[in-house]
């Protein structure tokens, strides 16, 4: 059994659910006596005492109360468990979003983002059917069989002891093959999480990876990752279908066992008919919760390898300090500058990372109010490492930090993060208006204290060039600003603050030298009053440096200006101080091309979401069925063949009930045995071919879908590459994440149980109508209106419901995982400028949002199953009511009577599979559409497949009249400046570069530069003019 511990501990929160659904589960089982026992007399009297079915109501009438009554705790137990599910997982996501706002800094960054947020979604989501199928259907397997044995017990012995020896061999072999699916599905969920991972990291690289050429090389290891996911699957599900073949054989070659050695006692008038028809009834009842068990073994497997994993996430070591990152309930507190004193002394400082060398050692060094500390020294030095030590993101291994003389310690985390601005190496921009990202850091500042800020930074410039201004959208990660726009924007959060103590870490480091000039000039006017700790390695920034920190294998140098300029200068840049004034002149390059910034000639800042709107949803649909029956149809002959191993299984069972049933039926009259020998041998083979077959179809059916499920993904990326950088302005990496991931994921049952169900369950009623019809064509229209109103009616009943409340999961799911890895990539932020609490309580009704949206799903998708079982056990007892006047009227054998029943009855097993189908097919459908719509967006270039050029000879670059322009948001298609319509690019742009010369493009920050290097890189068209190589037009040559 898999009963961990800790996972069975996470259920604490929802203990009394999950045990009013065993209960119900248990009484629903128990419920099968009752039902045996009218089933059983209904057929004694009416075969073998032919009595009229008037003299047989009470009986209907009480069978149908029993089948009612398990049909409704049978959608109870499940409509619960739902309940219990969401709880449990909901409680995990809570617990886990806290413990990861308070881990440390260097031990969240162990882990991917992408990694990580894939284990808060699809592993805690992993946990339903652990907590909502598992734990209910272990209880009833633990209750329910010995209590139907020890009924038997009383009425037939040796049945009795058939059962007590065969069935508790099901969970001994189940137990056996646990250990090496568990070793199997621990491995399949680390090549899950490493393909998250790569998918996370190659989205958010996806233009440097156009950029560099690497588009093939990246699809190519995306094939291959998926392969590697593919192959682990299904070694797991091979393990897992063999433990179901075992269970299967076990439980149908025991009921086969029971008919006969029951059907051979009867025969020599050794037990009676009413007693050896209940037994029969019995029998899959007796094996049913253990073969349930074990076809949910393996999603409680999937929960048990998913929760070991999270258990790794909570392993992550904690800040000691954590309450304090999530409390803010004072708010902006007034007492910042108050915790500051006159200078902040690092003493004897080391820190070394877990199991790796120090990476600083015994650091002694001043950080003076009113003074600009520079803090030099070559890349991984250690230089953001001793700044996180100065933020306490992370603690010293030894040594301390003091305030005049006191520990830093003393000083509440708060109101330390309170008196700190920070300007980090990677700039946090998030979805929103620029103004809201200004005010990131002091959300109660108005607009005149933001826009002062800007000016400080030299924003402003910029910011009242965009359509709305302040107001202007930005995407996510700044999203169409230039690297130095964006840097300029956090350092103007961090002017916002106007905090005693202000830190950059390279935020400079892209913006051009007319502004860095404008910027060293405010950080001297604004040092007054304040420390300033800058890391850079632009000699412009180290001008107006007044001490300096110079950082090397570890150790620190602290130095005065004149003692940097005479020792350290030289080694750090090969030159004298005085040289550091680059003359144009010198540049290496044969000509230079200046960008002006103007009106009519800038880059597109502006339009962060697109124009275009998206609200139908039918032309993506086709944009995602195409490829997606494309890639079936490749697959034709594997589908048609798991289609009749699913159709051939189903029969099987059906022709095992109805042949005991007959052989029954045939002893109680007491023939020859010769004359049984046919149906016991049917018995045989029916007993092991349903095995056999639903082991093939499962396998089968697993291995399309996993194929498909690889093929989509590798598709979907490269029909995705062509469209970058234009996806970008409008859906985040947590978004696209989503898409690539939890959509494609909503596709790996779309086939097996979405698509092969429907027609499974359609050609057993075709053969169920075939076998009716030969018995009696009364009883074979009777069985197709049941079918035809499962299909005709139940279905698009479930399907349009279900379309209603599924749609909004997707959304949903997709907001979840951009909060997510906005939480969990802006961490450093989010504490610094305390707003973790905040945020994690939006990611908290984010989460609660979504899985409510899944309980209520999943509780539909219950119910609807009622509705089928309701179906089933209805179809069974109309057939039952029909056929009784025919036996009493002779136009029907009695010997067919019970065969006819159990055969109806269980015939809907392939129509209890119809609303899942349903559901899956929604969120298929669903996720077809998703993709569609990105692969929909305008791509920046065509695709060709013909008659591409390969190779360049001489590499004659030529440039003429090329314009670019970005779209204009349909929000604010005017300036507010000047109410004319603004076109945001580069205008009538013409050059030729030959081989061997070089071109120097200069130009002040979002002038266009990254605009006119896409345009050569080919990652966007231009709208007029051409540029040639060699004569030939780029679009002619195969830029991948």
């Amino acid at each position: 059994m898999l009963f961990e511990r800790r996972l069975l501990q996470q259920g604490q929160s929802a203990k009394w659910l999950l045990i009013l659904a065993g209960l119900c589960a248990v009484a629903g089982g128990f419920f099968a006596l009752f039902q045996a026992q009218f089933f059983s007399r209904i057929i004694q009297k009416i075969f073998l005492e032919v009595q009229p079915v008037s003299q047989v109501g009470e009986n209907f009438l009480g069978l149908a109360l029993v089948l009612a009554a398990r049909a409704i705790l049978l959608g109870g137990q499940e409509v619960i468990a739902s309940r219990a599910a969401f709880q449990v997982k909901q409680a995990v996501r809570q617990r886990l979003i806290s413990h990861l706002s308070g881990v440390s800094h260097w031990g969240l960054g162990r882990e991917s983002s992408g990694e990580v947020s894939q284990m808060i979604i699809e592993g805690v989501d992993a946990l339903e059917p652990y907590f909502s199928q598992y734990l209910p259907q272990a209880v009833v397997a633990f209750w329910v069989p010995p209590i139907l044995c020890l009924t038997v017990f009383q009425i037939d012995p040796l049945s009795g002891i058939v059962f007590v020896i065969t069935a508790p061999l099901i969970p001994f072999f189940m137990r056996l093959i646990a250990d090496v699916s568990e070793r199997q599905t621990q491995r399949q969920w680390g090549r899950l999480s490493q393909l998250s991972a790569f998918l996370f990291d190659a989205l958010q690289g996806l233009v440097t990876i156009k950029r560099l050429g690497k588009s093939a090389e990246i699809a190519n290891r995306l094939a291959e990752k998926g392969e590697e996911y593919r192959q682990a699957t299904l070694e797991t599900l091979r393990t897992t279908f063999l433990s179901a073949l075992v269970m299967e054989m076990l439980s149908t070659l025991s009921t086969a066992v029971v008919a006969v050695q029951v059907g051979l006692r009867l025969l020599y008038g050794w037990i009676s008919f009413e007693q050896a028809m209940f037994v029969l009834v019995l029998a899959p009842e007796v094996y049913l919760p253990l073969r349930l068990l074990g076809q949910r073994f393996h999603a409680g497997m999937s929960g048990v390898a998913a929760w070991k994993r999270i258990a790794k996430l909570f392993e992550l070591p904690k800040d000691e300090l954590r309450e304090e990152v999530l409390d803010e309930a004072s708010g902006q507190t007034n007492q910042a500058s108050h915790c500051f004193g006159k200078e902040i002394v690092l003493r004897g400082i080391s820190f070394a990372y877990p199991n790796k060398k120090p990476t600083l050692q015994n650091i002694h060094a001043k950080l003076p109010i009113g003074t600009i500390t520079v803090l030099v020294g070559e890349s991984g030095a250690g230089k953001t490492t001793l700044l996180n030590l100065v933020l306490r993101l992370i603690r010293p291994t030894t040594g301390q930090i003091l305030i005049d003389g006191k520990p830093i310690e003393a000083i509440p985390l708060a109101q330390w993060w309170e008196g700190i601005g920070v300007a980090p190496q990677q700039p946090f921009l998030f979805q929103g208006t620029v103004r809201e990202n200004l005010a990131f850091a002091k959300p109660d500042a108005s607009l005149s204290e933001i826009q002062q800020a800007a000016r400080l930074a030299y924003a402003d410039e910029f910011i009242e060039q965009l359509p709305k201004g302040y107001e202007t959208l930005l995407g996510e990660n700044g999203y169409g600003l230039s690297a130095g726009e964006k840097q300029r924007l956090v350092l103007a959060r961090a002017y916002l603050k106007n905090a005693p103590l202000l830190i950059l870490d390279e935020s400079t480091a892209n913006v051009d030298p007319q502004s860095l000039a404008k910027i060293c000039l405010s950080l001297q006017e604004q040092v007054e009053g304040r420390a300033i700790l800058i890391v850079s390695h632009q000699p412009q920034v180290w001008e107006i440096g007044q001490r300096f920190w110079v950082l090397r294998d570890g150790y620190l140098q602290e130095m005065n200006r004149q003692e940097f300029e005479t020792s350290a200068l030289r080694k750090l840049t090969g030159a004298q101080w005085n040289q550091t004034d680059i003359d144009a002149r010198e540049l290496p390059v044969d000509r230079r091309w200046r960008l002006e910034k103007s009106a009519s000639n800038a880059l597109a800042q502006t339009t962060m979401f697109p124009s275009e709107s998206f609200s139908k949803e039918h032309p993506f649909a086709i944009a995602g069925w195409k490829p997606w029956l494309h890639q079936m149809w490749s697959l034709r002959a594997w589908i048609s063949l798991a289609v009749l191993l699913g159709w051939a299984a189903i029969f099987s069972n059906v022709g095992l009930l109805s042949t005991s049933a007959y052989i029954i039926a045939f002893a109680a009259l007491q023939p020859s045995i010769a004359l049984l020998q046919t149906a016991i041998v049917g018995v045989r083979f029916f007993g092991i071919s349903r095995g056999v077959f639903r082991y093939l179809e499962r396998l089968m059916s697993h291995r399309v879908t996993l194929d498909l499920l690889s093929k989509m993904r590798v598709w979907f990326y490269r029909a995705l590459e062509p469209r970058v950088p234009q996806l970008f302005g409008r859906y985040g990496s947590g978004e696209l994440l989503s898409r690539l991931i939890g959509d494609l994921a909503s596709l790996e049952p779309f086939y097996v149980r979405a698509i092969a169900p429907v027609i499974v369950a359609f050609f057993i009623g075709v053969g169920m109508f075939g076998w009716l019809y030969a018995l009696q064509p009364a009883l074979a229209w009777i069985g197709a209106g049941f079918y035809l109103f499962a299909f005709l009616l139940v279905l698009p009943l479930e399907y349009v419901i279900t379309l209603h409340l599924g749609a909004a999961i997707p959304t949903l799911r997709g907001k979840f995982n951009e909060q997510l890895v906005l939480f969990l990539q802006g961490m450093v932020d989010l504490k610094v400028n305390r707003r973790l609490g905040e945020f994690s309580k939006r990611l908290l009704m984010s989460a609660k949002r979504y899985g409510k949206g899944v309980f209520r799903f999943n509780a539909l998708i219950s119910l609807q199953g009622v509705w089928m079982n309701f179906l089933a056990y209805f179809a069974m007892w109309v057939t039952l009511w029909v056929a009784a006047p025919l036996v009493w009227e002779g136009a029907l054998s009695g010997l067919s009577l019970a065969g006819l029943g159990l055969g109806v009855w269980s015939s809907f097993e392939a129509f209890l599979l119809l609303p899942q189908a349903v559901q899956h097919f929604v969120s298929g459908r669903a996720a077809l559409s998703r993709l569609g719509e990105l692969v929909s967006v305008q791509q920046g270039l065509p695709v060709k497949q013909m008659d591409l050029r390969t190779q360049i000879m001489r590499c004659n670059i030529k440039v003429e009249q090329v314009s670019y322009h970005y779209p204009e948001s349909e929000e604010n298609p005017t300036s507010p400046k000047n109410g004319e319509a603004r076109r945001r690019g580069i205008e009538s742009i013409s050059f030729e570069l030959s081989e061997g010369q070089r071109l120097g493009i200069v130009g002040r920050s979002g002038s266009g530069k990254t605009t006119l290097v896409n345009l050569l890189l080919g990652l966007i068209e231009p709208q007029s003019g051409v540029i040639t190589i060699d004569g030939a037009d780029l679009l002619q040559y195969d830029l991948t």
